[in-house]
């Protein structure tokens, strides 16, 4: 792993008896209080009303994959904040994936999503993600002239304050009232009307310029924007006293310099100076004033992870006076993940394979996304830019992917403006001082669903009788599971690490009191987060949904064609349209026959037992499976017998729950039906889920549990993960008849769950086209098991 958090000390700067004062609490901040970050891939940039947002989330900790959490919230609202949908989902493999169906009838230009864990919660709302999605409007004019934009300018001194007498970089950033960037340029007067300097924005709206603010005045700023508009702004007043910081980049190094005024107070003589990562300290230095009014130090990064640095000054009282950020940006944050599409077909349907490689054996997760790239923009956004630059400060960063587009000097200015014109994840440094931690309102969620209850209107004595309270629990797909949780004496109970989707109903029954569900109410909760009322979405920054008038016009002539085909699918009779059924081998009815839920389908090796005559002579099941599926690994000797598969221990579930190997173990291979292998990642049933796929076994259908045994008794609704649909791509070689049917399908593929590791280094996927597209876009985004990153985005023609 590339972790390189080490203090440094300058020792041609050292006092002799530095002040260890943040070291400790810091150490504590950055182990226990680090917080996660949320990046979500997108099918698509736009949407009409009526498509799907297909998506996948990722969430990252400092430079590392996320373990924190086990649960995803992401709420959908429209532009005044109503809920449209409180979406909650699993977390594996530090991501997860979802979709929401717009309504047909919906009629805004955009769709804002809020995403996060609880975890997330306790810290500064601002980082939470936030992002809204440009829907297309099919009766919106397009044409229609806009007005012009109001147009304000900010400016930013270099460590936070303009000091008299003192030279300081100001930067500047200029954007209309919804964020967007503005060219301007102007003119900087002070209060006698003598011309200082001139200004204008060298890259998206921001600048920088120089000024020695003197004592008595004060400066206004006369600027023009790109409408040719007027404005007067002021800057801020300058302190009496204090002192500047100015940091310049130096290759594998960066330069620190800090002045004070002549005659500067002792405190400001005797300086400290911390530099953290991610809550890391890894730089630290007393510098003494005593006799110079300025002096540089210089900060080596080379043996740091790319990032945000935050350099703090302090006077000898450990009181910050001066503060900014530095983006450390090096090589190390990337897997050189590599995709291709073998000889592209573009006609009407036709098949077409992409292949994806890793150049190592750690294992990848990563998300891809094929569309028509002549009616999509390409996405201004990815996981590099987002999980290392915009997720780490406030505030919106126009077409943030142009920072890591190249290593130019040019990039590398104007990206230390981005950090010179936002705010950033601060530390308390009132509450490092006083050794206090921030305060935490929601624990960290270290299991997913929970089944908890309560019971109400019982005596204690009556619930120590009753000791323990029977559950069906009925899924939506009929499955019906069996579970016995003890009662505690205030009437609680408790489950934990569930996972099901949509609702289950639980029926229920005292063990030893039954006839206590007559006098007594009991209630039922999943522990997940409630969904909010409402959303503010006053900070969100609207996206326009398409600058390329040509996709457009193609977009929405093909949203007419889509709402012609769904009218004649409304009429047409089952005559009509005949599909004829596929064969289906053994082992297919068998899953049919024996699965639900999330362990039906999917990429898995299947085995029917019944027929297997290797199986009459297997000792048990686990004998049976060696040797037959590759890279799974059993050691029957140990007690209870290891499991390994694809690096890690995969879930094992009997009738589809959790168990143990040695319970396995125990099972005759005569009493097996069949036995399903699941790749990873598997999403999991009641009692877990696992990264390295899943071992489900089955036994023979005998007397199971039914409707009729569970109609007497009381029950009640729980909720679930929310439903999310496999995504729907017509097989054109296994479905020919479909080939009559039009097909204007803006997403030709969508995976949000491709797996690559030391066993599979290279995956070939298969996907048709449609019928009209000529340019398609690849969008592949993930991580590695290390915290690299992967992103690739190019276009096939």
């Amino acid at each position: 792993m590339y972790r390189y958090f080490i203090i440094l000390i300058a020792a041609c700067l050292l006092h002799k008896n530095l002040i260890a004062q943040p070291d400790s609490i810091l150490q504590v901040y950055a182990t226990n209080f680090q917080e996660e970050k949320v990046f979500i891939h997108f099918d698509k940039t736009s949407y009409l009303p009526g498509e799907t947002i297909w998506f996948k989330a990722y969430l990252a900790a400092a430079t590392e994959l996320s373990t924190i959490s086990k649960n995803f919230y992401a709420e959908f609202t429209d532009s005044a904040g109503n809920v449209l949908q409180h979406f909650t989902a699993p977390i594996i493999l530090s991501s997860a994936k979802g979709m929401f169906a717009i309504p047909s009838n919906y009629k805004q230009k955009s769709i804002y999503i809020k995403a996060y864990t609880s975890w997330m919660l306790n810290f500064d709302s601002t980082f939470l993600y936030k992002k809204s999605i440009p829907i297309i409007q099919t009766t919106t004019n397009h044409h229609v002239a806009t007005s012009i934009p109001t147009t304000t300018i900010h400016f930013f001194a270099e460590g936070g304050n303009l000091i008299n007498e003192l030279q300081s970089r100001v930067a500047f950033k200029a954007t209309t009232k919804t964020g967007y960037p503005v060219s301007v340029k102007g003119a900087i007067y002070n209060n006698s009307g003598k011309l200082i300097d001139s200004i204008f924005s060298e890259h998206d709206g921001m600048g920088s310029f120089f000024i020695t603010p003197k004592q008595g005045e004060s400066y206004t700023v006369k600027w023009i924007d790109e409408w040719t508009i007027n404005h007067t702004t002021t800057l801020p007043l300058a302190l009496q006293e204090g002192i500047t910081m100015r940091v310049t980049n130096d290759y594998d190094k960066i330069a620190l310099t800090i002045n004070r005024q002549e005659k500067a107070p002792n405190e400001l003589k005797i300086l400290r100076i911390v530099a953290t990562m991610h809550k890391h300290m890894v730089y630290r230095s007393n510098v003494r004033l005593l006799n110079n009014t300025n002096i540089t130090a210089e900060i080596p990064i080379s043996n740091l992870p790319t990032g945000i640095l935050q350099i703090t000054v302090f006077n000898a009282n450990w009181l910050p006076i001066a503060e900014r950020i530095f983006f450390v940006k090096t090589d190390d944050y990337e897997s050189p993940v590599d995709a291709r599409i073998f000889k592209p077909n573009f006609n009407a349907k036709a098949k077409n394979f992409i292949e994806i490689n890793i150049p190592d054996e750690i294992t990848s997760n990563v998300s891809v996304a094929i569309t028509d790239a002549d009616v999509t923009t390409a996405a201004t956004e990815d996981i590099i830019s987002s999980l290392l630059l915009t997720s780490d400060i406030k505030g919106y960063v126009h077409n943030p992917m142009f920072y890591f587009s190249n290593n130019a000097d040019s990039t590398k200015k104007f990206l230390d403006l981005v950090m010179l014109t936002n705010g950033w994840r601060k530390i308390n440094w009132t509450k490092v001082a006083q050794n206090k931690t921030p305060t935490i309102t929601y624990p960290k969620d270290t299991t997913y669903l929970s089944l908890a209850g309560k019971v109400f209107g019982a005596k204690t004595s009556q619930l120590i009788k009753a000791e323990s309270i029977n559950l069906f629990i009925r899924t939506k797909d009929s499955a019906m599971r069996f579970l016995s949780m003890p009662i505690q004496p205030d009437g609680s109970f408790l489950q934990k690490n569930y996972i099901f989707f949509d609702t289950a109903t639980a029926f229920y029954q005292f063990n030893k009191n039954k006839d206590l569900a007559y006098s007594t109410a009991v209630n039922f909760s999943n522990l997940l987060l409630n969904a909010p009322l409402k959303i503010t979405t006053d900070s969100f920054i609207v996206k326009q949904a398409i600058n390329d008038t040509v996709g457009l016009a193609k977009r929405l002539q093909l949203w007419e064609q889509q709402k012609a085909i769904d009218k004649f699918n409304k009429t047409t009779t089952l005559e009509e349209v005949t599909v004829t059924t596929k064969y289906k081998r053994p082992e297919d009815k068998l899953d049919n026959e024996y699965t639900s839920g999330l362990f039906r389908g999917g990429d898995a090796q299947q085995f029917d037992i019944e027929n297997d005559p290797m199986a009459v002579g297997a000792i048990n099941i686990l004998s049976y499976l060696e040797g037959r599926v590759a890279g799974l690994m059993i050691n029957n000797t140990s007690a209870p017998p290891s499991i390994m598969w694809r690096g890690g221990t995969p879930g094992l579930y009997l009738n589809e729950m959790l168990t143990s190997s040695d319970a396995i173990q125990t099972i005759s291979v005569s009493d097996i039906a069949y036995i399903k292998v699941i790749k990873p990642p598997f999403l999991g049933g009641i009692g877990g889920s696992s990264s390295a796929g899943a071992i489900a076994i089955y036994t023979k259908k005998g007397k199971s549990m039914n409707t009729e045994s569970t109609r007497s008794l009381d029950n009640k609704k729980v909720a679930g993960y929310t439903v999310t649909k496999e995504f729907y791509a017509p097989n054109y070689e296994e479905n020919a008849e479909l080939k009559s049917l039009n097909d204007i399908r803006t997403t030709l593929y969508w995976n949000p769950y491709v797996i690559l590791d030391a066993k599979n280094r290279t995956v070939q996927l298969s996907f048709f086209n449609n019928d009209v597209t000529k340019k398609m876009s690849i969008n592949i985004q993930g991580m590695n098991e290390e915290g690299k990153l992967i992103s690739i985005q190019k276009n096939v023609q």
